[in-house]
C-alpha cells in the first residue's frame, strides 16, 4: 500500500482529504504521525510554486512522498485579487475568514454585478528524489452575498461555481451544469477544497503503479 505524507498541519484539510482519497489503496500519513514540526511559507510568485514548495519541503524531511496544494479566488471586478493572498486578503491583523470574506464584499459594493471570478487550485506530488507531478485546475463562477457552502470556513464559502445556480432567496444550490472545465470526470463542489483533493487524486494516478 503507497504511504503518501500530507504536507499540511491544517486538521480540517487532512480531514476532508482523507475523506476523499481514503479508500484508494492509500496510507495517507500527517505530519503529526511521524513527529514532524514543519511550516513552510507560502512566498511563491504562482500557485505551482507554493504547492510544489510545501511537498518537498515534506517529502525531504520525511523521505515519503508528498502531497501539497495551494489555491485562490481571482475576482475579475478586482483585477484578478485577492488570487494568491486569499489567505491574508484583509488589512486587519489576525484577520479571520469572516473578517477576509467581509473585506472581500466591502470592495466589491460599487462595483457592476455579476461578481464573476475563479477559483483555482493546484496540487503538487513530490517523491523523496525531488521527482514532481502537478495538477491544475480553474472553476469559473461568482461571488455571491450569502455563504454557498454548507461546510467549511475559508473566504471562498462566498464563491459560487458556474455548474450550479443559485437560489437568491432560499440560499440552495441546483445543479445545471454536467461539467466544470479543467478537472476531468470531477464535479466543481460549492465547497471549494473539494476541488483540490480531486486534483491530488488524479496527480496520484499519474506515478501509482497500475493506475
Amino acid at each position: 500500500m503507497h504511504k503518501i505524507l500530507l504536507a499540511t498541519n491544517n486538521k480540517g484539510k487532512i480531514a476532508e482529504i482523507k475523506a476523499l482519497l481514503d479508500g484508494n489503496g492509500l496510507t495517507l500519513l500527517t505530519p503529526t504521525d511521524l513527529g514532524l514540526v514543519l511550516e513552510v511559507a507560502e512566498d511563491g510568485l504562482t500557485y505551482a510554486e507554493n504547492a510544489t514548495k510545501k511537498a518537498a519541503a515534506f517529502a525531504q524531511v520525511s523521505g515519503y512522498t508528498a502531497l501539497g496544494d495551494d489555491s485562490g479566488l481571482e475576482v475579475d471586478a478586482l483585477n484578478g485579487q485577492p488570487g494568491l493572498h486569499s489567505h491574508r486578503f484583509s488589512p486587519m491583523p489576525g484577520a479571520t475568514d469572516a473578517d477576509r470574506r467581509a473585506y472581500l464584499l466591502e470592495k466589491l459594493q460599487g462595483t457592476r454585478r455579476p461578481w464573476t471570478a475563479h477559483f483555482h487550485a493546484t496540487v503538487a506530488v513530490v517523491l523523496p528524489s525531488g521527482e514532481t507531478h502537478l495538477t491544475s485546475g480553474t472553476c469559473d463562477g461568482e461571488i455571491i452575498q450569502k455563504s454557498a457552502a454548507p461546510t467549511g470556513s475559508d473566504m471562498t464559502r462566498s464563491f459560487y461555481p458556474g455548474n450550479w445556480s443559485y437560489d437568491g432567496r432560499t440560499g440552495d444550490g441546483r445543479k445545471k451544469h454536467p461539467e466544470p472545465s479543467g478537472f476531468g470526470d470531477s464535479k466543481c463542489h460549492p465547497h471549494s477544497q473539494r476541488i483540490i483533493r480531486i486534483l491530488g487524486w488524479q496527480t496520484l494516478r499519474i506515478y501509482i503503479p497500475g493506475e
